[in-house]
C-alpha cells in the first residue's frame, strides 16, 4: 500500500479502536482525535490522518484499522503483515478479491500500490497465466511479473532457488563486514556483529525459511563466523 501508516483514516480507526479494544481507547483518543501539528521550518502543517511514527501502538492500532478488510477475503491464501498483503488461489477469487478490497481500502485512506505489486505463476499454463495477467493488469495496471524461483514473503525465500540466492548474498555481505570489523577492537566489533549489519536480517531468513536445505552454504556462513571470531 501506498504510504500507509500516513494515509490511514483516524475517524475510521478511532471507531474500531472502540468496538475492539475498549481498555486503551482513552489512551487512542488522546493522541488520534485532534489534529497533530506538523512544523516544517516556520511552516505548521495541521495532519489528521495517518498514525504517529514511534507510537509503541502504532503497529496494532493500523492491523486493526485494517482488519475488517483482510478478514473480507475470499481467496484460499490470505497473508496480511500490517501494509504486507499476500493473495493466492486461481485467478477467479484472487480478481473479485481485488476488485472488492481496492474500493474498501479507499474507503480508509488507503491504496494499493501497483508499482511495488507482483504476480507469480506457480501452476498454471503459459497460455493460462498469459489470460490471467491481462485479467490481473485490468485491476492493477504496473503489477510485475516475478519468476516462481524469486518468491519472497515478507522478506523470506520460499523456494530453494531463491533461499540459495539468499544466503549466498548474506555470506557475502558477511564476509564483507567481518573483513571491515578486524579494523577496530574486538568487544565493539563482535557487538557490531551481532546487533547490526547484516547478523539480524540473517537470523530472520534462518527462522522463516527452509534453510536446512542447503547445508553446504550454512557450513560456508558458519565457517566465515568461525574465522572472524578465532582473528578477533
Amino acid at each position: 500500500m501506498k504510504n500507509a501508516f500516513n494515509s490511514i483514516r483516524r475517524d475510521h480507526a478511532l471507531e474500531v479502536w472502540h468496538q475492539r479494544t475498549p481498555f486503551i481507547f482513552k489512551l487512542a483518543h488522546l493522541s488520534y482525535s485532534n489534529p497533530s501539528m506538523l512544523i516544517a521550518s516556520d511552516n505548521i502543517v495541521s495532519s489528521a490522518t495517518g498514525i504517529h511514527q514511534g507510537d509503541l501502538l502504532g503497529p496494532l492500532l493500523f492491523a486493526m484499522a485494517v482488519d475488517g478488510v483482510a478478514r473480507s477475503i475470499a481467496s484460499p491464501f490470505n497473508i496480511w503483515y500490517l501494509d504486507d498483503t499476500t493473495l493466492g488461489g486461481s485467478i477467479e477469487p484472487v480478481s473479485a478479491d481485488l476488485r472488492r478490497v481496492i474500493p474498501a481500502l479507499s474507503l480508509l485512506g488507503l491504496e494499493i500500490n501497483s508499482f511495488k505489486s507482483e504476480i507469480i505463476n506457480l501452476n498454471y499454463t503459459a497460455d493460462d497465466f498469459e489470460n490471467a495477467i491481462r485479467d490481473i493488469r485490468l485491476i492493477l495496471e504496473d503489477i510485475k511479473i516475478s519468476p516462481k524461483e524469486e518468491l519472497h514473503i515478507l522478506g523470506s525465500p520460499v523456494f530453494p532457488m531463491a533461499i540459495r540466492e539468499c544466503l549466498d548474498t548474506k555470506n557475502i555481505i558477511l564476509t564483507r563486514m567481518t573483513e571491515k570489523l578486524q579494523l577496530i577492537d574486538a568487544h565493539p566489533a563482535l557487538f557490531l556483529l551481532k546487533n547490526s549489519f547484516s547478523l539480524p536480517s540473517f537470523l530472520y531468513t534462518l527462522r522463516s525459511a527452509p534453510c536446512y536445505l542447503e547445508q553446504d552454504f550454512l557450513n560456508e556462513i558458519d565457517l566465515t563466523i568461525k574465522r572472524y571470531a578465532e582473528l578477533s
